[in-house]
């Protein structure tokens, strides 16, 4: 049966709506739970404009996912300046979503702002950005607690880091890395069972919802691979429902992590998975 494709453009709007009055009434001091809100409505737009094929509005979500992940995470500050772009990202999401339902033709001003936010947001996400360095007061005790990791784990063992998140890939792999780990990213669930069917892990973490096959769908087919039956998995993951985390239980899941994850936590469920 073909779902209307109005639906989308009305939960769409509704959700956008949304994270226009939290991001109006945000509390600067105190804005924890207010970004998390805004990252499941955004999380849930581009699960819809998977659904329908939007490509554009994916890889925008996608870029606003990792913008917000950062700021929960403490990479970022949030101020004016990035309340501003996710204002002005629900603009042009809602007109993309217009133009993707109705096949309404973009004008040359809409299109440039469109670049304009998709080219803040790149910006946001480099590296090398200054508002992504963070001064951490607790950075020499994580690096002793890592020390101590890495002397009980060596450096043979090797993990699947597999998330559609860039941010997530990149802390978790650092986390990994100096932890004595060796690192294998993959960005979806294919590529994830893909990398599994060529490569033995001590160690598999995996986002639940990701494009084109899920966390736990790649769990599944993994758990039919030679060598993988009883490898550990643990979920890295906003969602939080029982249902999921029955399924994953009845897939061998060893442990279910919410996003965002504390580096010191991360750093010791590795510790306990992977002591020798």
């Amino acid at each position: 049966m073909e779902i209307d494709a109005s639906i989308f453009y009305d939960d769409t709007t509704e959700l956008l709506d949304t994270i226009r009055d939290d991001i109006e009434n945000i509390d600067f001091t105190d804005y924890t739970n207010c970004i998390k809100d805004i990252f499941r409505a955004i999380h849930t737009i581009k699960g819809n404009a998977s659904f329908f094929g939007f490509n554009n509005i994916i890889e925008l979500s996608h870029l606003a996912e990792d913008l917000l992940d950062q700021i929960r995470m403490g990479e970022i500050i949030f101020d004016n300046e990035l309340k501003d772009i996710i204002l002005n990202l629900t603009d042009v999401l809602e007109t993309l979503s217009e133009k993707n339902v109705n096949n309404k033709i973009i004008d040359n001003y809409t299109q440039s702002i469109i670049e304009s936010i998709e080219d803040e947001l790149k910006v946001q996400l480099l590296p090398t950005n200054t508002k992504r360095i963070k001064q951490n007061a607790h950075y020499i005790n994580d690096m002793k607690i890592n020390k101590e990791i890495n002397k009980k784990l060596g450096t043979q063992k090797t993990i699947l880091i597999v998330d559609d998140s860039s941010l997530i890939r990149n802390l978790s792999s650092k986390a990994a890395f100096e932890a004595g780990l060796n690192v294998v990213t993959a960005t979806d669930g294919y590529e994830g069972l893909a990398k599994a069917k060529h490569q033995k892990f001590d160690l598999i973490f995996s986002d639940v919802n990701m494009p084109q096959m899920s966390g736990l769908e790649m769990i599944e087919a993994i758990r039919k691979l030679d060598g993988h039956q009883y490898t550990p998995i643990i979920m890295l993951t906003t969602e939080n429902k029982e249902e999921l985390k029955n399924l994953g239980k009845s897939l061998g899941v060893k442990a279910w992590m919410i996003k965002p994850f504390n580096k010191e936590k991360f750093s010791i469920v590795l510790e306990k998975v992977l002591a020798i």
